[in-house]
């Protein structure tokens, strides 16, 4: 796995084989989000340029989870078809969006042809949000955090989880819709590590 400097970033230059730390510049001075933590209103808009963009607020379904990713992160990508295939399987219940871990314009142009040219090769069909939001609340979900990575929020917008992919299971899904609460491995943000020790956390809705 490999690090990826801001220079990097902001050149656009790495390729990457396993994962990808995106760090932004200068940690913010709010605080970093956390599981716990009610995200703010938020408004998510297209990497494709439209002028289409929706507020967290008006995501109805009853579990959403930021599909954090780069540009150039190949392992990021290997996991669309899965979280894809989630999204068709509980329709209306879940919303998955695929956040760009780098909102300046050069990095979301080319989070844009990276995913174009995916849904190309392979002729999927496409049921995600490609999306960005504004740097700061960028920054405090991932500042010194590795991408891919995964972030559960219940419909008021509070953060019950952060993860890897592989806790992202129909199973768990459906037993967290049914009103279970799970023992998951929660991976922590911002520790600076590529592979942070997972803590095992109660989640639920």
């Amino acid at each position: 796995m490999k690090k990826i400097t801001l220079a990097c970033v902001l050149a656009g230059l790495c390729l990457f084989v396993n994962a990808q730390n995106i760090p932004l510049p200068g940690a913010p001075k709010e605080k970093l989000f956390a599981v716990g933590d009610t995200l703010p209103n938020i408004r998510f808009y297209s990497i494709s340029g439209s002028a289409d963009s929706f507020a967290l607020s008006e995501i109805s379904a009853r579990l959403i989870i930021l599909d954090i990713w780069g540009a150039y992160c190949i392992p990021c990508l290997r996991n669309f078809p899965k979280m894809n295939n989630l999204q068709g399987l509980f329709k209306n219940d879940l919303k998955i969006l695929l956040l760009t871990g780098n909102p300046v314009p050069p990095m979301v142009q080319a989070a844009d042809r990276t995913l174009k040219k995916f849904e190309k090769e392979t002729a999927m069909n496409f049921q995600l949000s490609a999306v960005y939001t504004d740097t700061l609340t960028t920054n405090r979900l991932i500042y010194n955090t590795a991408v891919p990575h995964y972030v559960w929020l219940n419909n008021k917008g509070r953060i019950i989880a952060t993860t890897d992919a592989a806790t992202i299971s129909a199973d768990n899904i459906r037993r967290l819709l049914a009103g279970e609460e799970l023992l998951l491995p929660v991976l922590p943000a911002h520790t600076g590590k590529l592979m942070p020790d997972a803590i095992i956390t109660k989640v639920a809705l």
